[in-house]
Parts: C-alpha cells; sequence; structure tokens
C-alpha cells in the first residue's frame, strides 16, 4: 500500500477521483480550500467545526524563522467526519464523478502561545477514518510530510547547497553524491 501526502498545493478534485479504489494506493492532503459539500448547505470547514472533539493530541512543532514561530508543543483537539465532496463547476462531468466520498481530520490548536499563529489543518484522506486512533495516525503521517521537507529544504540550501550546483547530466548528480550510487546500485 501507498500513501500519497501532501500539503496545500496537492489538494486537487481531479487526484481525488482519480485515486482508484482506495486498497493500494490512498492519498492524504491539507485542505486548501472549503470545499461544497454534496446535499449540504454548509461547506467541509463548517460541517467539521460543528463536529464533537474526539480527543485531544500533543505534537512537537519545528521553529519557522521565516514565519516567526518558536519550536513548540501544541496540543491540538481533534475532530473527524465522513464526507461527500462535490465536483467543482468548473470540471467537465464526463470526465469526474459527481462527488467523492473522502474522510477529513480536524487538529486545532487549543491555547496557542500569545504572538503564534494556531495551528489548523484541515486533512483530507482516502483511508478510514472513524475513531480518534485512526485520525492521531493520519496527524502523525501529515508531522512526518512536514519534518522531511524540512529536512529537505535544509540539505537543499544549506547542508549541500544542491542549487547553486545547477547539475543536469546524471553523471554530475552521481559524482556529487558518489554514496548513494552505491547504495543503490547494491
Amino acid at each position: 500500500m501507498v500513501t500519497h501526502i501532501g500539503d496545500r498545493e496537492s489538494d486537487l478534485y481531479e487526484a481525488w477521483a482519480r485515486i482508484g479504489d482506495g486498497r493500494r494506493e490512498h492519498l492524504l492532503v491539507r485542505s486548501s480550500q472549503d470545499r461544497r459539500l454534496l446535499g449540504q448547505e454548509k461547506s467541509l470547514y463548517k460541517y467539521l467545526e460543528e463536529q464533537p472533539c474526539e480527543g485531544t493530541y500533543t505534537v512537537q512543532l519545528l521553529a519557522e524563522p521565516r514565519r516567526g514561530q518558536t519550536a513548540r508543543e501544541a496540543l491540538l483537539a481533534v475532530r473527524v467526519a465522513r464526507v461527500e465532496i462535490q465536483r467543482p463547476d468548473n470540471l467537465n462531468s464526463q470526465d469526474y464523478a459527481p462527488s467523492i466520498f473522502l474522510y477529513a481530520v480536524e487538529a486545532k490548536e487549543v491555547n496557542p502561545p500569545s504572538g503564534q499563529e494556531p495551528i489548523h489543518w484541515r486533512l483530507l484522506t482516502t483511508h478510514e477514518v472513524v475513531c480518534l486512533e485512526q485520525a492521531l495516525k493520519i496527524i502523525q503521517w501529515y508531522c512526518w510530510r512536514w519534518q522531511i521537507e524540512q529536512l529537505f529544504a535544509t540539505l537543499k540550501l544549506a547542508g549541500l547547497n544542491l542549487e547553486a550546483t545547477q547539475l543536469e547530466s546524471i553523471e554530475a548528480i552521481q559524482r556529487l553524491t558518489p554514496y548513494s550510487v552505491l547504495v543503490l546500485k547494491k
């Protein structure tokens, strides 16, 4: 089984509609838009907000100097819901189903420190999420994605300064990273 994990830029109806049967391939994406729900007057965000809190979860947040965020421990209130997302009007009805079923997990920071933007994640996934335990797994996976992204950003800019190398050939990349090439050949 493979789960594709993405941030807000990955929240595309087209991707959700093409994921398949959800047995071998899944999506987990942070929502970027307040989507319409089929048969509901409420939007996704309002609907999630009205769900009962399933419990709380504590996450360790890394510092983000660009955004003025210090490293801290954040207590998150967790809500879950199964939702039916309506196809956006701008998509061709012949190519995409009129709606798709997803599971939504909301993780909202309780009492953030003064001057810090509170964490408020609305995660959509094809994985079944009907209880707190399943929601916590989804939140943990999303946190790992963020840590991996931070690691690659550091390696790219500060550690290896890969952006400055402007490597264009496989041979040049192999000379820069001989150990990884060795590992791949085993």
